[in-house]
């Protein structure tokens, strides 16, 4: 291969390293494999990406793209261009709860390494779907190498025993049955619970959904697939929070706290912390409407502006996100409570600013800000009016009651 080529070669894989910042070895000298173990070789364990194993497989499969996982579920991918051996990361498509990881830990009896050190090394690695990656690889060796069609060879580790993937594979129709109807009835169940707004029975009845497709995730999980489910029961809890008559406006903004928060999530653990999170206050938000005799417009002013206090709102925000008028606002919000919508604001915002003020050391001014009022001296007289002193006095006398 002339020098122009292989320069070509370099600076595309360079180029890609940095788009999907993703590890590119050329393994064109001895020295190349040794250096790439010393670099990504972790535990003992992982006999897989030994540079004996690597060079192996580079000299067995040179007209093929190999995909490698080692046995902590990392992957590589080595293939050839102009018979020039690449290896394409480490990374990872699978992302680990702690289960998984006692799992992996236990399997191979390891005892010298932590989870949190196994998180620590895991999650240094791009994550990638196995269908990225490999697209981008053939996508280098089509347009540096002419080469199409090129086969897959898989190899992986022992991770799962033959045993166990007859389990997971062979299951019998017979016991598909009593599984189906089992997770319907839990599914059932977990409706109620969110109806009723019974916190305890909600979360329980979540645990034994997951209990039931447990069997399905010995493999491990995808972020992207407990994106997924958290979907598939965000619906679901939607549904049960209407049946509860629970204002539209508080499910839809519950909801949307969810959905962000999935999107946003950088683990498994994160996903289903989000899940138990928003049922719990999906929950919490049925028990107050039952509780209150307020209507269901009220309700959602009062979730509305609880949750967003520290926001620059006006009726004309409250309009906006009700899609109601600022008449009607004002007119219902008074017959239930007594007092304006923007009052009840103003209360809300000097509570969480006393609560500051008691809790932390905070200036008066980031205070004031936090809590949605701008203008310091403006708050500081709306403070005065509603608790007879000054932010500055209402600090010294907790400190000087708490000495």
């Amino acid at each position: 291969m002339n020098k122009e080529k292989y320069t070509m070669i370099t600076n595309t894989l360079h180029l890609i390293e940095e788009l999907y910042n993703i590890n590119i070895t050329i393994l064109s000298r001895q020295e190349n494999f040794i250096s790439f173990e010393k670099k990504f070789h972790f535990h003992n364990t992982q006999t897989a990406i030994t540079h004996e194993n690597i060079s192996r497989i580079t000299s067995n499969y040179k007209e093929e793209i190999v995909y490698l996982t080692d046995s902590f579920m990392i992957n590589y991918i080595i293939f050839h261009i102009h018979n020039i051996p690449i290896l394409f990361g480490p990374f990872c498509s699978i992302l680990l709860t702690s289960n998984d990881v006692r799992t992996i830990l236990n399997r191979y009896k390891i005892q010298d390494l932590s989870i949190k050190d196994f998180f620590s090394y895991y999650n240094s690695f791009p994550v990638l779907t196995q269908s990225q990656a490999i697209h981008i690889v053939e996508t280098l060796k089509k347009n540096l190498g002419n080469e199409t069609n090129v086969k897959l060879h898989k190899i992986t580790h022992d991770y799962i025993t033959t045993a166990e993937k007859e389990d997971l594979y062979n299951i019998k129709r017979e016991h598909d049955i009593p599984l189906i109807e089992k997770r319907y009835a839990n599914e059932q169940h977990f409706l109620l619970s969110i109806e009723k707004g019974n916190i305890r029975s909600a979360l329980m009845d979540l645990k034994n959904m997951e209990a039931d497709v447990k069997y399905l995730k010995r493999l491990g999980t995808t972020l992207e697939s407990e994106r997924i489910g958290a979907a598939i029961t965000r619906t679901s809890v939607r549904f049960a929070a209407m049946r509860a008559k629970l204002p539209v406006v508080l499910i839809d903004s519950l909801s949307r706290k969810n959905t962000i928060a999935t999107i946003h999530a950088k683990t498994v653990d994160e996903i289903l912390q989000a899940k138990e999170t928003m049922i719990r206050e999906f929950c919490l938000a049925i028990q107050n409407c039952k509780n209150n005799q307020q209507n269901a417009l009220v309700q959602s002013i009062f979730y509305y502006l609880e949750h967003n206090y520290y926001k620059d709102i006006t009726l004309d925000t409250l309009s906006d996100e009700l899609n109601i008028s600022k008449n009607h606002i004002i007119t219902s919000f008074r017959k239930e409570t007594n007092m304006t919508p923007m009052a009840y604001l103003r209360k809300i915002r000097l509570q969480q600013a006393s609560i500051l003020l008691s809790g932390t050391n905070l200036s008066v001014q980031e205070i004031s800000m936090s809590v949605g009022i701008p203008d310091s001296n403006y708050f500081i007289k709306l403070f005065k009016k509603e608790y007879g002193t000054t932010p500055y006095s209402y600090r010294k006398q907790l400190t000087f009651t708490k000495k």
